[in-house]
């Protein structure tokens, strides 16, 4: 599942930790720092026309944002890239073994920062202020942030957050949130005026239950700036004194969030072709005779996996029978039951027994009327008692049909 992702916030993040950045720069002598994107036109306009703020004031005023390259997150997917380099690990949920990563792009954010001041002197101060902390038409790394994620199509129903081991996600408020109706009119003075609260489920909102409340994950981002100009205004017949920067930052925006499940895979079954020719100038290990694979009265193979022997402490109930639990349902008046293991697939000196089972006592196990195993008694378990069950222990319970 691949969400679109709002990232208007990551821009707003961004200016905000310029902002920090800008403080720093100029040692916290700036008395306002604003910006225009979006719309913030009016007050763009006041700062430039109006003295009623004490200077110096500054004003950060993006420009236009350019994609670096042309190759988006799902293009390089298609291409067979499942995760790339600008992949990032995101949020991750270690009980359910689902993790989240965040694949992001490269772009240019162009932005000016215009900076108001009371005299020349001032606007010469700054002047060499700014070049003195940072090198001029250079790429240079300074800060890092963080910023806030959406995560909620992808975790909401699906996470139990109160029961299940979960990092890097968060609750917090959606500020578009839109409240019941009767939120912000229950001081209302009319007497006669009166609301409904809204039915959110009936209006079929994405979560209703969630009731404002989002799952976000943290990411780290860290922009590349580049001061590529810095010029001087000093028009002293009006009394008006600025400096202007040009800003390049080079940033990563997140563009695509993906859900990834991790299996855990207890076994892997070879299945050797012996028809094949190749086998004779690459000589492999075989774990079943050849006379196996090609006998034509096997008729299917069900894997065995250590939880199906149960061998029980001769030590501690000496007069339990081990026995072999198949929790399929196997007619075994239709098929010959053998059973094949090699203790280590890779050592072609390990432990192998293949036991036919016609002399087995089967039982069948129901509950409340319904199957829920076989269980098979033969004397060859007792060998199994010293058996290394290991990652390359490969067993198998083989149907023979008896035509």
């Amino acid at each position: 599942m691949k969400p679109v992702l709002r990232i208007q916030n990551v821009y707003g993040d961004f200016l905000r930790a310029f902002k920090v950045f800008l403080d720093r720069v100029t040692g916290q002598t700036l008395n306002k720092i604003e910006w225009n994107y979006g719309d913030k036109t009016l007050e763009y306009y006041r700062m430039m026309h109006n003295e009623s703020f004490e200077f110096p004031v500054a004003l950060i005023d993006v420009q236009d944002i350019q994609p670096i390259d042309s190759v988006s997150p799902i293009a390089r997917i298609a291409y067979g890239y499942k995760v790339s380099p600008h992949s990032t690990f995101l949020a991750e949920n270690k009980t359910l073994q689902d993790s989240l990563t965040v694949d992001k792009r490269w772009v240019n954010l162009f932005f000016t920062v215009t900076i108001n001041l009371e005299d020349a002197v001032a606007a010469l101060n700054y002047h060499y202020m700014f070049l003195h902390n940072m090198p001029l038409d250079f790429m240079f790394y300074d800060f890092s942030y963080w910023g806030y994620l959406e995560i909620t199509p992808l975790v909401y129903d699906k996470w139990d957050f109160a029961n299940e081991d979960i990092t890097n996600a968060f609750l917090h408020i959606d500020p578009t949130y839109r409240y019941p109706a009767d939120f912000h009119y229950k001081q209302a003075p009319d007497p006669s005026f009166n609301t409904e609260e809204r039915d959110r489920i009936a209006a079929k909102d994405d979560y209703p239950t969630l009731e404002g409340e989002r799952y976000f994950a943290q990411i780290k981002l860290e922009p590349i700036l580049k001061l590529t100009n810095i010029t001087k205004q000093m028009e002293k017949e009006i009394n008006k004194f600025s400096i202007t920067l040009n800003f390049e930052a080079q940033m990563e925006i997140p563009q695509m969030l993906t859900r990834y499940h991790d299996d855990i895979i207890e076994s892997i079954e070879i299945v050797i072709d012996p028809v094949a020719t190749n086998h004779l100038e690459y000589p492999i290990l075989i774990d079943m005779p050849e006379n196996f694979m090609t006998n034509k009265n096997i008729q299917r193979g069900i894997m065995l996996f250590p939880d199906n022997f149960i061998l029980p402490d001769r030590l501690v109930t000496p007069t339990a029978e081990p026995y072999l639990e198949i929790k399929s349902d196997i007619n075994i008046t239709a098929n010959i039951l053998a059973l094949w293991a090699v203790e280590d697939v890779s050592d072609v000196s390990s432990k192998r027994f293949f036991i036919p089972l016609e002399h087995s006592r089967i039982e069948r196990i129901e509950e409340n009327g319904v199957f829920y195993s076989l269980r098979i008694y033969f004397d060859e378990l007792i060998w199994f008692y010293n058996f290394n069950f290991n990652p390359l222990t490969y067993t198998k319970l083989i149907l023979f049909s008896e035509n």
